[in-house]
């Protein structure tokens, strides 16, 4: 999920090899009706502002001709080389080429507008302060932050207050602060703001000079060991430094997560807080926040890295993922028990197999019960709407073994009984199954993904317990095309 840090890296990237340079521009979907304007105009400046990028123009008058784009859910660059045959897609909204400098650039987002300097200042305004700019006010931050009673988890993710931070590192940044997601705002003492500040700079700064989202200090990491190397409390079980379960839930339509034991609420009898309904953080496999391979519970595995682990031990590697998963945890159990060396786990060999029997229950897919009626062993009649929806299947579970085909009725005598006969279950193909694994080892090896699509971001958003309308961007540099 987009986070400010990515966005200063393609400001970076795109001041190192356009400044300078003068593009053809067109729109290839028809919706940025602008682009003539800046086509053959010189690229002058591009500046980042947390999740927003500005590109300037220059025009034959003293004012430029600003460019702004935020990416959204699924929004990206795309470059190519100018003689490529690859055809932009539907969502491609601005197209720049430049044939001596032998670059295609495609952009896709959500947001995509222009104007003069006052459109830029006017955007400027609109924005909170960006940790990663020289140029940001703390004091601005620190007096919005005082006038609100909102809680301090929804005020670090609100965009007019900071620009930049998204939901890994409010979880990070708060936790490191010591402080309450649900500490209201204008309660927070001084000291307490200035912590939350200077660890929002150097987790921003350290993400944009790495390119992950890495917030556990080099001290901590040698003490703590794994799995608490990258991350403190997102998307883990319990906290490396006091054993207490990471507790998450909802505030904002994100899932908060935090360590309650560490991070406790302060209240007075004059300002009472209530303290949220939790629940037990539930861990998923994460592209956007990735754990280091060495040291993956089985619920944080792909399906091709429960694979290898199962065929390393000899044992034949087939169901759903929930399946594999049940599977690794039974066999680790196991080899603990034995005194082997296994990988390492949050929560220990012996605990990880009840927390893999939840996750299963949550991973398998659900039959909701019609009221009045008894749920059918039979297979089930495949939609139009439920053909559609299969595809994303492949995602979270392997391809399951066939079932015993249907009872075909003889002689159907009715247009139901047909239908019903004829029907046989869908399975995902060889080749899906196989472009799936090949993915999965694409990012494990921390090579280029070329693509990713909103459904894939919002399937990994629903595990997350997060709503689909959270924004996602899945920004990749594309290199020359092969």
């Amino acid at each position: 999920m987009v986070e400010g840090h990515q966005v200063h890296r393609v400001a970076a990237h795109h001041r190192k090899l356009l400044l300078g340079k003068s593009f053809v521009a067109s729109s290839p979907n028809g919706r940025f009706s602008d682009a003539a304007r800046i086509s053959g105009r010189p690229l002058t400046r591009v500046e980042a502002h947390g999740k927003n990028l500005f590109y300037f123009f220059k025009t034959p008058s003293p004012d430029p001709f600003v460019v702004h784009i935020h990416f959204g859910m699924s929004g990206r660059w795309t470059e190519l080389p100018s003689s490529s045959s690859v055809p932009a897609l539907p969502s491609h909204r601005l197209e720049l080429l430049n044939t001596t400098e032998d670059l295609l650039l495609r952009v896709s987002a959500q947001v995509l507008d222009a104007g003069g300097e006052e459109f830029y200042d006017r955007w400027r305004q609109k924005l909170g302060e960006d940790p990663l700019r020289d140029d940001a006010d703390v004091e601005r931050v620190w007096t919005k932050m005082q006038a609100t009673k909102k809680p301090i988890g929804l005020v670090l993710m609100d965009q007019s207050v900071i620009a930049g931070i998204g939901n890994i590192y409010r979880a990070e940044i708060l936790f490191k602060s010591r402080l309450h997601p649900n500490q209201p705002s204008h309660t927070v003492p001084r000291d307490t703001f200035d912590s939350v500040w200077r660890h929002s700079v150097e987790c921003l700064q350290r993400g944009f000079q790495t390119g992950s989202i890495l917030t556990v200090d080099k001290e901590d990491a040698a003490r703590l060991g794994p799995p608490w190397t990258r991350r403190y409390v997102y998307n883990h079980s319990k906290c490396g430094k006091c054993g207490t379960g990471i507790s998450s839930w909802e505030m904002g339509g994100r899932t908060c997560w935090a360590c309650t034991t560490c991070q406790r609420l302060h209240s007075t009898s004059s300002d009472p807080i209530s303290t949220p309904t939790t629940r037990p953080a539930k861990v998923f496999s994460s592209r956007c926040a990735r754990d280091d391979g060495e040291t993956l519970r089985p619920v944080k595995m792909t399906v091709a890295q429960l694979k290898e682990q199962l065929e390393k031990r000899g044992m034949e590697a087939k169901g759903l993922k929930a399946q594999l998963v049940k599977m690794l945890e039974g066999v680790w159990a196991g080899e603990a028990g034995a005194g082997a060396e296994v990988v390492v786990m949050e929560s220990g060999a012996g605990a990880a197999k009840d927390d893999g029997k939840a996750q299963e229950e949550d991973d398998e897919p659900k039959t909701p019960k019609r009221k009045g009626r008894v749920a059918s062993k039979e297979v089930p009649k495949t939609s139009k709407r439920g053909r559609k929806r299969s595809a994303a299947a492949v995602e979270d579970h392997e391809t399951p073994e066939a079932p015993n085909e249907p009872q075909v009725v003889d002689k159907p005598t009715t247009t139901q009984s047909r239908k019903r006969a004829k029907t046989k279950p869908r399975v995902a193909s060889q080749k899906a199954v196989e472009d799936k694994a090949e993915l999965e080892e694409s990012i494990q090896a921390g090579e280029p993904v070329r693509f990713a699509s909103a459904s894939e971001a919002a399937r990994e958003k629903e595990k997350a317990c997060e709503g689909r309308n959270v924004e996602h961007v899945s920004w990749v540099e594309v290199g020359p095309e092969k």
